[in-house]
């Protein structure tokens, strides 16, 4: 009973929990703006003005990283607690299981995230004057400080965009992998959910002690700090998440072996 990458896949992106980690996401950035969204506040407000306040400032990523571990994060402990693994691990190499199994938690949890982030900006279009007002707005004191800024303001909105979901998608991928780490090590599916919370909480609380460079603050790398130009700010952010994970799937095909020698 050999599973694919495909099937991997479908069963992340198919599942109600995917759904529900949308919905967890878009809340939790919906609540954030609530107050940038009512009728006095969107008047005198650009779109993306309402977004970058309710996502980047106002405490939603406590929702947003819950919602990327949602649909796939748990799969492993499925597989573990309904005797599927031994099946699995018969007809497969463990690291091909556990890659592919990865695979779709990272990218499940990426598209999470940039899913609901669209979602509340097309909200925010629809409530908004416009959708984004570099003249009169506060961009042009943001270039250089916020990711790919220097891209809005020689006035490419959409390629602004693209590169801020990529970031996002580094973003949600990251939390899934430590979710989806977490419940393997703990061999308890709710640890998957439980551990991208605990996980930022402990990160706010280790920067705020001086143990981190803020600079490098995962909980929010991917929206709050421009390294110098939009390739460089990309490569670092994709290269930080990007090594996290790897970092993450090594401890998780040494717990497998563990696990499997016990079985």
């Amino acid at each position: 009973m050999a599973v694919s990458l495909s099937d991997e896949m479908q069963r992340a992106f198919l599942s109600p929990l995917f759904l529900g980690g949308v919905a967890v996401a878009f809340t939790g950035i919906l609540f954030s703006g609530a107050f940038d969204l009512s009728i006095s506040e969107v008047s005198r407000m650009d779109a993306l003005s309402v977004f970058r306040y309710a996502y980047c400032f106002n405490n939603s990523f406590w929702f947003v990283v819950v919602g990327a571990a949602l649909p796939y994060a748990g799969s492993f402990c499925e597989d573990y607690s309904s005797g599927r693994l031994c099946l699995l691990l018969v007809r497969e190499r463990r690291w091909r299981y556990l890659s592919e199994k990865f695979v779709a938690c990272v990218v499940s949890g990426g598209a999470v995230v940039v899913l609901s982030c669209s979602l509340f900006l097309v909200l925010c279009t629809a409530l908004c004057p416009e959708l984004v007002s570099v003249e009169t707005g506060e961009w042009q004191y943001l270039a250089g400080h916020e990711p790919f800024i220097e891209v809005l303001l020689e006035g490419n909105a959409i390629l602004y965009w693209v590169l801020f979901c990529c970031a996002q998608f580094c973003y949600g991928a990251f939390w899934a992998a430590l979710g989806f780490t977490a419940s393997l090590f703990a061999l308890y599916r709710y640890a998957a959910y439980a551990a991208p919370f605990i996980g930022a909480i402990a990160l706010v609380q280790i920067i705020h002690f001086g143990a981190w460079p803020v600079q490098l603050n995962l909980a929010s790398l991917a929206y709050s700090q421009s390294f110098g130009g939009t390739t460089q700010t990309m490569l670092v952010i994709a290269g930080v998440y990007g090594l996290a994970m790897l970092l993450m799937l090594a401890a998780c095909y040494g717990r497998l072996r563990t696990v499997m020698a016990h079985e």
